[in-house]
């Protein structure tokens, strides 16, 4: 899945949060960082969107099936 970004100087559109949003638990689930692997996830949400010089920064909310974040 990809998702054009024009510039980052402009705000990320709906349609690229919600792709980032569906891309995120099989992309996180494939990273060796990353330490709940066992557990299933339900839902991913970007919370918020940081300038961070160049770049932006999400901070993402997950959603776990057993409940626990």
């Amino acid at each position: 899945m990809t998702a054009e970004v024009l510039s980052f100087d402009q705000p990320l559109t709906d349609d690229v949060l919600s792709r980032i949003e569906t891309a995120l638990p099989e992309y996180l689930g494939a990273q060796r960082w990353y330490r709940a692997k066992a557990r299933t996830i339900r839902h991913v949400r970007v919370a918020d969107v940081v300038p961070f010089g160049e770049a932006q920064v999400l901070i993402v909310d997950i959603t776990y099936v057993d409940g626990e974040a």
